[in-house]
């Protein structure tokens, strides 16, 4: 019975889908929304998006668990452009440890000219210190006319981790030598370490409008 056949092929095809990724994170931040207990929010506006307003303000995810294929995609839109001045702004983030600056892991920094918008800053597991810095995208790929939507996604994924921006090429580092092999927490708007005095400021100005975390086998 072809129907029956379609029907259940289908179905199938639905379950395998869902095998294929989880969604542990979904974050609409356009509508009303009250975010589950593993998310909190500090500061900021909401405003068809959450803004940054200050330099403190944050979005701190514990995924109460390591997740070691997967990804963050955040969307966001720039207001005025960032000042490129010698204190530098790190506005997405994964990582394995709450403090957000210890491997493995790395977070998309903007700031002095060195950086630019935006640049990937990427550890292994296997040393502390930065085995990469790469950008992704050119100044001309990140406007600031507080409309345009830009989407993020960074993946850790065999032991390597990526960068993505739609126009930008991809910036990746790690591998079985320098494996980046998990993360847990996700910072974004700032990434703050009040505990160790490690902190370079929220990226004032910047909107999110879509958060996820998706979890990949």
């Amino acid at each position: 019975m072809p129907p029956v056949k379609l029907c259940i092929t289908t179905f199938l095809c639905a379950l395998s889908f869902a095998a294929e990724t989880t969604a542990l994170i979904d974050l609409d931040f356009t509508k009303p929304l009250t975010p589950p207990a593993n998310v909190n929010i500090q500061g900021g506006k909401f405003d068809k998006g959450w803004l940054v307003t200050a330099g403190l303000d944050r979005i701190f995810i514990d995924l109460r668990r390591d997740i070691r294929s997967g990804y963050v995609e955040v969307t966001v839109t720039r207001g005025h452009s960032p000042v490129f001045e010698k204190r530098k702004r790190n506005w997405l983030g994964l990582s394995a440890s709450p403090t957000m600056n210890q491997a493995p892991g790395g977070y998309a920094r903007a700031g002095g000219d060195g950086y630019g918008f935006s640049k990937a800053e990427i550890f292994a597991a296997s040393q502390s210190n930065t085995i990469c810095e790469k950008k992704f995208g050119e100044a001309t790929d990140w406007p600031s006319d507080s409309t345009t939507p830009i989407t993020v996604r960074a993946t850790i994924q065999s032991n390597v981790m990526t960068w993505t921006h739609a126009k930008g090429a991809p910036a990746s580092c790690g591998g079985n030598d320098q494996p980046v092999t998990h993360f847990r927490y996700v910072a974004a708007g700032g990434i703050l370490d009040e505990t160790n005095g490690w902190h370079h400021g929220a990226l004032i100005g910047l909107k999110i409008l879509r958060l996820r975390v998706v979890e990949v086998p």
